[in-house]
């Protein structure tokens, strides 16, 4: 871990979050595993042990503190997150938009074109009908007879044009009317997905700063647990210092009161060998009862830092079920952020799609031009193509109504499987509490 580094470059890395876990599952194996060892084999005393463990519960809290710190950088990336996705569905919907004008606009067009064709087809119709008529007002016999069923068979190919392009029309305006709704309900539903996961993101940020501000009292409370604990093994250290103090300086005098008592032997030693004795014997009492007075204390303060030792490790159990809580949190987060992404893909899919819809338009439009350029030809031909075309084209426009519903099909089926896959995740969720 590189200590030149930001929090937030800490938090970008995914190798940071594994170097603090093992870190704090080191700090962890020394205070519960080798210093207890340490302490058996007898390299130093309980209270040795008791200030080396609370060196090392320090260096853990601070490991703690910095965690809290990255999940709070990652709450601040997860509002960034809210702002990008309002963004996409803001770009997204003029996309939407802009696509539906270029629809519309190419169907008017399509319908204008069919319109001018009709009119100079039927201006055609109209002038060849006036020459049948002339014909048949100045012939007579067999002639007469052609000319009349040559205008009877011109009404009824032109009423069958007109039907045909009626119907090609109709078929636009249904087709125009499905792609609108299609449009319009696609863009619909982005925008209830986009309120969706933005809602969720929101719930799961407030549920995420809750469950941090309760971890956040939780972990104050066990550490001032542990400091009063602490506190009061530092006290009952001092009394047994001080206590240990007291004894060394009574050892030190009765010591010096024996030295004299033995100089005052040498002196009088005749005299006062009775007296003497009894002093002496007095005296070493003292100094038993002190010793006895003195152990007596020193196993009491023991039991009370054993004690006070077994409550601090209580804490520390406690305060590692709180960082699994949180490690189980930045799970969920990471599923959430997952299923944005699913969603976000599908409908990028969804929008492809509508493109392809949108350049098949444009190929019928180039093919109509095309098949509109060559009715320059005979009448006869020009009527057979004009037919062939209505038909091509209302075939075309069936496929394209065809190919709008598998559309919107595929998104419902997506839709479903959406929610199959949330279903799954708030099942494996379940599970895993």
């Amino acid at each position: 871990m590189d200590p030149e580094k930001t929090v937030a470059e800490l938090a970008e890395t995914g190798g940071s979050s594994f170097v603090l876990g093992a870190l704090d599952d080191g700090l962890k194996f020394i205070r519960r595993m080798i210093i207890p060892k340490i302490q058996a084999g007898g390299f130093f005393t309980g209270t040795a042990a008791a200030i080396l463990s609370t060196a090392v519960g320090s260096i853990e809290f601070a490991v703690d503190h910095l965690k809290d710190l990255m999940t709070s950088t990652a709450i601040s990336g997860l509002a960034a997150e809210v702002g990008d996705l309002k963004d996409g569905q803001s770009k997204l919907n003029a996309k939407v938009d802009a696509q539906g004008k270029r629809m519309n606009k190419r169907m008017n067009d399509l319908k204008s074109e069919l319109e001018g064709e009709l009119k100079q087809q039927g201006e055609k119709f109209d002038k060849e009908l006036k020459d049948l008529d002339k014909k048949i007002a100045q012939n007579t016999g067999a002639i007469k007879k052609e000319a009349e069923e040559r205008k009877k068979e011109i009404a009824k190919v032109r009423q069958e044009l007109e039907s045909q392009i009626n119907q090609v029309t109709e078929n636009i305006n249904r087709v125009e009317s499905q792609l609108t709704e299609a449009l319009n309900d696609f863009k619909e539903e982005v925008n209830e997905r986009f309120e969706e996961q933005e809602q969720k993101i929101l719930a799961n940020k407030r549920k995420i700063e809750e469950e941090k501000r309760q971890r956040e009292a939780e972990i104050k409370e066990v550490k001032d647990k542990i400091s009063q604990a602490n506190t009061k093994i530092n006290n009952l250290q001092a009394e047994k210092d001080e206590l240990a103090e007291d004894f060394t300086k009574y050892q030190h005098q009765t010591s010096r009161k024996m030295e004299e008592v033995q100089q005052d032997f040498e002196d009088y030693q005749a005299e006062t060998d009775s007296k003497f004795r009894t002093q002496q014997a007095k005296h070493q009492n003292d100094l038993e009862e002190a010793k006895e007075e003195f152990e007596t204390q020193t196993k009491n303060l023991e039991a009370q830092i054993k004690d006070n030792r077994e409550v601090l490790e209580e804490y520390e159990e406690d305060l590692a079920s709180v960082k699994y809580e949180q490690k189980k949190q930045n799970i969920f987060n990471q599923e959430i952020i997952e299923e944005l992404q699913e969603t976000n893909d599908i409908l990028f899919a969804q929008q492809r799609k509508l493109n392809l819809v949108s350049q098949q338009m444009d190929d019928i439009q180039e093919e109509v031009h095309e098949r509109m350029d060559k009715m320059s030809q005979k009448l006869d031909d020009r009527i057979k193509e004009t037919l062939n075309i209505a038909q091509d084209t209302n075939k075309k426009v069936d496929n394209l109504t065809e190919e709008v519903q598998n559309i919107k099909q595929t998104t419902e089926q997506l839709h479903e499987q959406i929610k199959e896959n949330k279903k799954l995740t708030e099942e494996a969720k379940k599970e895993a509490q």
